[in-house]
Protein backbone atom coordinates (compact mmCIF):
# COMPACT_ATOMS: atom_id res chain seq x y z
CA UNK A 1 0.00 0.00 0.00
CA UNK A 2 2.97 2.31 0.72
CA UNK A 3 4.80 2.00 -2.43
CA UNK A 4 2.52 3.51 -5.10
CA UNK A 5 1.47 6.32 -2.31
CA UNK A 6 5.14 6.75 -2.28
CA UNK A 7 5.80 6.49 -6.25
CA UNK A 8 3.16 9.55 -6.58
CA UNK A 9 4.54 11.80 -4.34
CA UNK A 10 7.66 11.20 -5.78
CA UNK A 11 6.37 12.17 -9.48
CA UNK A 12 4.94 15.21 -7.78
CA UNK A 13 8.27 16.11 -6.34
CA UNK A 14 10.06 15.92 -9.43
CA UNK A 15 7.93 17.92 -11.52
CA UNK A 16 7.87 20.87 -8.47
CA UNK A 17 11.67 20.79 -8.55
CA UNK A 18 11.54 22.55 -12.04
CA UNK A 19 9.22 24.74 -10.99
CA UNK A 20 9.42 26.24 -7.34
CA UNK A 21 12.95 26.17 -5.48
CA UNK A 22 13.21 26.55 -2.09
CA UNK A 23 14.20 29.72 -0.26
CA UNK A 24 17.17 30.54 1.00
CA UNK A 25 18.79 27.57 2.63
CA UNK A 26 15.64 25.70 3.44
CA UNK A 27 15.52 22.04 1.66
CA UNK A 28 11.77 22.40 1.41
CA UNK A 29 9.26 24.14 -0.32
CA UNK A 30 5.92 25.22 0.59
CA UNK A 31 4.38 22.93 -1.44
CA UNK A 32 6.40 20.38 -0.28
CA UNK A 33 5.06 20.85 3.43
CA UNK A 34 1.93 21.37 2.76
CA UNK A 35 2.04 18.14 1.31
CA UNK A 36 4.01 16.86 4.27
CA UNK A 37 1.31 17.76 6.46
CA UNK A 38 -1.16 16.00 4.46
CA UNK A 39 0.77 12.71 4.39
CA UNK A 40 0.64 12.96 8.23
CA UNK A 41 -2.71 14.42 8.47
CA UNK A 42 -3.96 10.97 6.79
CA UNK A 43 -1.78 8.62 9.01
CA UNK A 44 -0.49 6.38 6.47
CA UNK A 45 3.53 6.77 6.74
CA UNK A 46 5.42 6.88 10.02
CA UNK A 47 8.01 10.30 10.13
CA UNK A 48 10.99 8.21 9.01
CA UNK A 49 8.93 7.54 5.69
CA UNK A 50 8.18 10.83 5.04
CA UNK A 51 11.62 12.01 5.96
CA UNK A 52 12.92 9.49 3.31
CA UNK A 53 10.87 10.57 0.55
CA UNK A 54 11.59 14.03 0.94
CA UNK A 55 15.63 13.84 1.97
CA UNK A 56 15.38 15.26 5.51
CA UNK A 57 16.00 14.15 8.94
CA UNK A 58 12.75 12.70 11.02
CA UNK A 59 13.01 15.04 13.37
CA UNK A 60 12.38 17.50 10.44
CA UNK A 61 9.17 16.26 9.91
CA UNK A 62 8.32 16.05 13.74
CA UNK A 63 9.10 19.64 13.70
CA UNK A 64 6.76 20.26 10.86
CA UNK A 65 3.96 17.90 12.39
CA UNK A 66 4.53 19.74 16.06
CA UNK A 67 3.98 22.86 14.50
CA UNK A 68 7.59 24.15 15.50
CA UNK A 69 8.79 24.94 11.82
CA UNK A 70 6.43 26.34 9.09
CA UNK A 71 3.57 27.46 10.97
CA UNK A 72 2.22 29.82 8.42
CA UNK A 73 0.99 26.62 6.29
CA UNK A 74 -1.73 24.20 7.22
CA UNK A 75 -2.76 20.86 5.70
CA UNK A 76 -5.92 22.93 3.90
CA UNK A 77 -3.98 25.78 2.74
CA UNK A 78 -3.85 25.78 -1.21
CA UNK A 79 -1.17 24.19 -3.36
CA UNK A 80 -1.20 26.97 -5.38
CA UNK A 81 1.11 28.58 -3.59
CA UNK A 82 3.14 31.23 -5.94
CA UNK A 83 7.21 31.58 -4.70
CA UNK A 84 7.82 35.05 -2.94
CA UNK A 85 10.47 37.20 -4.57
CA UNK A 86 12.62 38.83 -2.95
CA UNK A 87 15.48 41.39 -4.10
Amino acid sequence: MEYPLRRQIERFMAQDEQTVKPRGNAKLTERNVILIKRLLRMGRLSHETIAEIFHVHKLTIKDIADVRTWKHLTADSPMTIKPRRYP
